[in-house]
């Protein structure tokens, strides 16, 4: 009868010596999933921040070059108005262009 239990006692600690390793391996598994997981979501993060971080610096170049844009139109516009208005103001002025090619009068100083 000793010989029995002692039997069964060996049979039942080989099964536990099976089943560890198989329980180590759902634990290692387990540990691996929540760590890829864990990874996976810093990882997106990290992309979501950076996206954001370039979408707000592509927002401010493209309206720093609106501005841009804008101001150079304004000026051009400016300058259009500026020779168009001068013929009609003063009749016998040459445009603005060759105003700096009149030659002046001997004894006249430069400014």
């Amino acid at each position: 009868k000793e010989e029995l239990i002692n039997q069964e006692n060996k049979q039942i600690a080989q099964s536990n010596q099976e089943v560890k390793p198989m329980q180590q391996l759902a634990q290692l598994q387990q540990q691996f999933q929540q760590q890829q997981l864990k990874m996976q979501t810093q990882l997106q993060q990290k992309f979501q921040q950076q996206q954001l971080m370039w979408q707000a610096q592509l927002q401010q170049k493209l309206q720093l070059q609106t501005v841009k844009q804008a101001q150079a139109q304004l000026q051009q516009q400016t300058l259009q108005r500026g020779q168009s208005l001068l013929p009609q103001r003063f009749p016998g002025m040459p445009p603005v262009s060759s105003l700096s090619s009149i030659q002046r009068p001997i004894g006249v100083s430069s400014p």
